[in-house]
């Protein structure tokens, strides 16, 4: 799965503009067709100065004399107040034909205030308004009213028809042909399906009619392809940007200039030197955006080409600026915002100065990137600002930046420690807005939040996760179909159960989606199985790490060569070949554990593959130990401790040397290799120094080495030549703190459990009792909430019968064998009992046998209590359960039909409760159920029963060994009863 259930995905990380935003089809007419255009524009318009008269009148005869040409009419037309023109037919009908015509200058005199009209004129199904429309797209490619402006497509194919039939007349210079083709390669309509051959067709027509930006067009055309109508063309991009640059056409060279920088996969790699040749020749062209792209191109480098340069790519980004060109303030926030290398330190004033600036030109991202900025912060510089980060991120939706209503629904969801609550509710608003205009990352955050919760806000939610998750999924996001499949692969309690089948699907279809997260789940799930849902299979997690790696998910490499490595019984024979194939990979792709797994193999050799070597595997420990890998340092410091036959002399001082250096890099276990190592001594090298030994084994117990605590144990239960004696005490304090560090191991538990039966003087401090108590305190609660739930079923349908129809369900009774055996041994140990109550065993109110004698029945006080009810003894142990026994006695008093209570007594005990006699189980059982849980109680108990049944097999084994333990320890005083139920816990 995507950690995204714990780590949140930023679609919002910051945005470095690349320069293909630099080359969208220009709209200026070359030098050597204006002429031309002028005076056919002259011609085809003569007859419209008597239209303006209403204007004209109102001037002084200088001011109409100027405006006796078409081309002074529109100069004359954009000095006056625009909402003259906004209210006048005439001049509108005047700048509309000035656009679809391409009369000189109309850059300098048509205005982004125009826009309206147009569109009025567009709906009217006027052809030369849809010129212009298309026109205006290009000039003013952020205009919200342009970005969502849409027009039937039953009115764009019949305004294409008049368009289509005014191309042999009415377009001198092929203008109209241009934009019939932008129309067909679907860059003008975006939601009309492309026709490459019909794009082709006009911008070919409007070449031939000498339309330089027509060139530039089949240059871009061939060059980004058009979707499955057109795959990308190197050489047929180079020949039409070569002819638009013949024709004048300044977008053509920095395109060109592009295409040399990005290359094309397959056909032409990248080259600096063509790349920084025609970004030059464009720069002379007065083109900004080439020169942004230089800074580009310094800012980033080219591998194996040209390094980053600070200086050029700032002095080339400050050039750009001063042309006008927004994205070069915007990518020298980012320069300062993260900095370069050595070249350069971020500086938070100088990034928060240039976005500012790209801001105030226009430019989204930097809006959108200085959210984020105060959102993290920068480290020493500018600590997190949660209210500027909600600005700047609104700034940047009020400038139409979908990402950033996205940002601002991932802080609302994880808040902002000491400054922003999360906000559940302004988070899934955000969340939804964004996924109505089409975010699918928006989908799976929203998923993430719905199968997360937030506490205290809102619940996980199973239902609403899928859904999100399949929304996201609809829209494309590939994280939803792994996060998917990680919902069914692991369930959520209550709301889903595991289907492993459903998880499988989902992680293919992430893979299909091109998940690497997904491939190498799929990887592990196949290399380790999954019980009888998935046997191993070796082809099967080749095949998904494979796909993992050529997806993107580097550290994969290691897991392949790991498993040539180690291969699989029965499926995959030891390869070392492949392994060291896929280590070298993994190492490429910066994979510290490759290099260190890889210097194991050289270093132990694979029998009748491949021999040790000594100096590979020096190579390969070093190069992971600068890549900051500890094992890696353990490695060398056992290479030069041991040594290699016939190829290293085993070096004592490198050893110890490489282990502190371990050690120092949290490694435990080089920690015991000193141990051993200053233990043992090396003859003529080292003297043996049990104090360092000690010292080394004892750093090692604390980093939870549970060999070195084997190691000190040795050391202290038998001494060693002298220098150390025995001493218990100690002994049992290595036991104890390993315990403690390292519960999980096996021998260590053993070990102490025959310590402490051999030893029982030993004692322990009773207040580092309670660190582990929670697992089992876990285990009894939800035994007696099982259990109460069971007796509840019973009082509602009033017949104790029905408990057989929960047979399944009763996890107590089973454990009925525990308690018999303890209280055959109660009277041996009388003393351990108030410390086996008071920390949680499960024993509270045990009836004592008889024996045929007449026992004395002893009140111990708060921890130890007999009570005798109807003939018989009953021990109640612990706080809770004497208090228990006294609400008992209180309803006896009451309801004064002895008989009856002690058979519900009885009853209760055969069914293993014991607990505050039911009552305290029927408070809990009902406390436990969900305030919002309508189902039969049958379907409670399962679920509870299901997370219950490993913890209680654990228990039954620690019946078995209390009762042994038990027999073994009757002379044992009160203290040393403490650590012996500590260990059994």
């Amino acid at each position: 799965m995507h950690r995204t259930r714990h780590i949140l995905y930023f679609i919002g990380s910051f945005l470095l503009v690349s320069c293909d935003r630099d080359i969208p089809i220009t709209t200026s007419a070359p030098k050597d067709i204006r002429k031309t255009t002028i005076l056919q524009t002259e011609e085809a318009g003569s007859d419209l100065i008597a239209l303006n008269e209403n204007m004209l009148v109102q001037a002084n005869e200088k001011e109409v004399a100027k405006a006796s040409t078409p081309v002074d009419q529109l100069k004359y037309i954009s000095q006056l107040p625009e909402e003259t023109v906004l209210q006048d037919k005439q001049a509108q009908g005047t700048i509309i034909q000035a656009i679809a015509q391409g009369w000189q200058n109309i850059n300098q005199y048509v205005k982004e205030a125009y826009i309206p009209f147009i569109l009025e004129h567009v709906e009217k199904e006027d052809p030369e308004a849809l010129i212009a429309l298309l026109w205006l797209m290009e000039k003013y490619t952020k205009n919200p009213l342009l970005k969502s402006y849409k027009l039937k497509s039953e009115a764009y194919q019949r305004l294409l028809i008049k368009l289509e039939e005014s191309t042999d007349h009415t377009s001198i210079d092929g203008m109209h042909a241009y934009y019939i083709g932008e129309i067909y390669s679907s860059k003008a309509i975006k939601y009309l399906s492309p026709d490459a051959n019909k794009a082709i067709a006009y911008y070919q027509k409007a070449v031939r009619m000498g339309n330089a930006n027509a060139a530039h067009a089949l240059g871009y055309i061939h060059h980004k392809g058009i979707e499955v109508e057109l795959a990308p063309n190197a050489a047929k991009a180079i020949e039409y940007y070569e002819k638009a640059i013949g024709m004048g056409n300044t977008k053509a060279v920095h395109a060109l200039g592009f295409l040399y920088h990005n290359g094309m996969e397959g056909q032409i790699a990248p080259n600096a030197a063509k790349a920084i040749e025609y970004y030059e020749k464009a720069i002379g062209m007065e083109n900004a955006g080439a020169v942004h792209a230089l800074g580009y191109l310094y800012h980033n480098g080219m591998e194996g080409q040209i390094v980053p340069n600070v200086a050029k790519a700032i002095a080339y980004y400050e050039k750009a600026i001063d042309m006008g060109y927004a994205d070069a303030a915007h990518n020298l926030g980012f320069l300062y915002h993260n900095g370069i290398g050595d070249q350069l330190e971020p500086s938070a004033a100088k990034a928060i100065e240039y976005y500012e600036k790209a801001i105030s030109m226009g430019n989204t991202d930097a809006a959108h990137n200085l959210g984020i900025v105060y959102e993290r912060g920068i480290e020493g510089q500018l600590v997190p600002n949660a209210s500027k980060a909600i600005e700047y991120y609104e700034r940047a939706i009020n400038m139409g930046d979908v990402t950033a209503v996205h940002n601002l629904g991932i802080l609302y969801a994880k808040g902002m420690n000491g400054q922003l609550a999360p906000n559940v509710a302004k988070a899934i608003e955000a969340y939804e807005k964004t996924i109505k205009l089409g975010n699918a990352e928006a989908a799976t955050d929203l998923g993430i939040l719905y199968a997360e919760g937030i506490k205290g806000q809102l619940a996980p939610n199973a239902a609403k996760a899928i859904k999100s998750y399949e929304e996201a999924i609809k829209l494309g996001d590939f994280r939803a179909a792994t996060n998917l499949g990680s919902l069914y692969h692991h369930g959520m309690e209550g709301q889903l159960t595991p289907n492993q089948v459903k998880a499988i699907a989902y992680y293919e279809k992430a893979v299909s989606m091109g998940d690497a997260e997904g491939a190498y789940t799929l990887g592990v799930l196949y290399e380790k199985g999954m019980k009888e849902h998935l046997a191993p299979n070796a082809v099967k997690a080749i095949e998904y790490y494979e796909k993992a790696i050529k997806l993107g998910r580097t550290d994969t490499a290691n897991n392949l060569a790991v498993l040539y490595h180690r291969g699989m019984p029965g499926q995959l024979a030891f390869n070392a070949v492949k392994a060291i194939e896929y280590y070298k990979l993994g190492v490429e792709l910066g994979n510290a554990d490759a290099a260190t797994n890889l210097g194991i193999l050289y270093h132990n050799g694979m029998p009748g593959q491949l021999v040790s070597n000594s100096t590979k595997a020096i190579a390969y420990y070093e190069k992971a130990v600068s890549m900051g890998d500890a094992k890696a340092a353990y490695g060398l410091g056992i290479l030069y401790d041991n040594g290699i036959e016939d190829q290293l002399t085993p070096n004592t001082t490198k050893a110890i040397a490489y282990y502190e250096k371990a050690v120092s890099m949290g490694y435990g276990g080089a920690a015991n290799s000193l141990g051993a190592l200053y233990a043992r001594g090396i003859k003529g090298q080292l003297a043996p120094n049990r104090a360092k030994a000690i010292a080394y084994y004892e750093k090692a117990v604390s980093m939870g080495n549970a060999d070195a605590a084997r190691n000190l144990i040795t050391l202290y239960a038998k001494g060693k030549r002298g220098q150390l004696t025995s001493n218990k005490q100690l002994t049992f304090k290595t036991y104890y703190d390993t315990y403690l560090a390292n519960n999980k191991s096996d021998y260590v538990k053993e070990g102490l459990l025959k310590f402490l039966v051999s030893n029982p003087s030993i004692k322990v401090d009773p207040s580092n009792i309670a660190e582990s108590q929670q697992g089992l305190e876990t285990f009894r609660e939800n035994t007696e909430t099982l259990t109460g739930l069971i007796l509840l079923k019973q009082e509602e349908n009033n017949a104790t019968s029905q408990a057989m129809q929960f047979k399944d369900f009763y996890i107590i009774p089973e454990l009925y064998p525990c308690y018999s055996a303890l209280i055959e041994y109660l009277d041996k140990v009388r003393n351990i009992i108030p410390y086996l109550s008071k920390y949680g065993v499960m024993v509270d109110c045990i009836k004592i046998k008889k024996n045929g004698k007449k026992r004395k029945v002893i009140a111990d006080g708060d921890h130890l209590h007999t009570y005798l009810i109807g003939g018989q003894s009953y021990i109640c142990l612990g706080e809770n359960n004497v208090k228990a026994g006294k609400m008992l006695m209180s309803l006896l008093e009451e309801e004064k039909d002895v008989n009856q209570t002690v058979g519900s007594i009885r009853k209760m005990m055969m069914q293993g409760s014991s607990t505050e006699l039911g009552l305290r189980l029927y408070k809990q059982a009902l406390k436990k159920l969900p305030s919002d849980y309508t189902g039969p109680v049958e379907e409670y108990i399962a679920t509870r029963t299901t997370e219950t049944l490993g913890m209680l097999d654990n228990m039954q084994a620690l019946c078995i060994q209390l009762k042994d333990i038990v027999i073994a320890t009757t002379s044992l005083r009160n203290k040393s009863s403490m650590e012996l139920y500590h260990f059994l816990q």
